[in-house]
């Protein structure tokens, strides 16, 4: 139609999808991803799941590769005794997925600190994954009650 102005298609955001890394594959991923930077950003997952009140061993979490080229890593499962995973007024306890991406983004968040642009740019990469996350509203939730 002449005088209407439709925008176009690539202007409009695409949507950002994980991929999970097969397990035997994930330290070279974890490389691929930070190179010798992966033990920091190990070091500071273990202390934001802790944070959260859910350990985990990250040897069996699982590691997602976004799209856009950010990442995150997930707990195997979580706890839903654990009161900071389940959001203030409702019973809602967010999956392990949505907790790993909440560690994540707590662990990038801390390193991005640091003024390293590795973490800066992952830390962007996955808020972007974030707005397409079916848990999008409670993660944000959880990482703004931890940061």
């Amino acid at each position: 139609m002449l005088g209407t102005a439709q925008p176009s298609d690539s202007l409009r955001p695409l949507r950002v999808t994980a991929r999970l890394a097969m397990p035997a594959l994930r330290e070279a991923a974890l490389a691929r991803q930070f190179g010798a930077h992966s033990s920091d950003l190990n070091a500071a997952l273990a202390l934001s799941f802790a944070r959260l009140g859910s350990p985990c061993d990250l040897s069996t979490a699982s590691f997602n590769e976004l799209s856009n080229g950010g990442c995150y890593v997930a707990a195997p499962s979580v706890d839903p005794s654990v009161g900071a995973l389940t959001q203030p007024g409702t019973d809602h306890v967010l999956s392990a997925d949505a907790a790993g991406v909440v560690a994540t983004l707590i662990a990038l968040n801390e390193l991005t600190a640091r003024s390293e642009t590795v973490w800066t740019e992952h830390y962007y990469s996955l808020l972007e994954f974030v707005r397409s996350h079916p848990e999008r509203a409670a993660i944000g939730t959880a990482f703004l009650h931890y940061v």
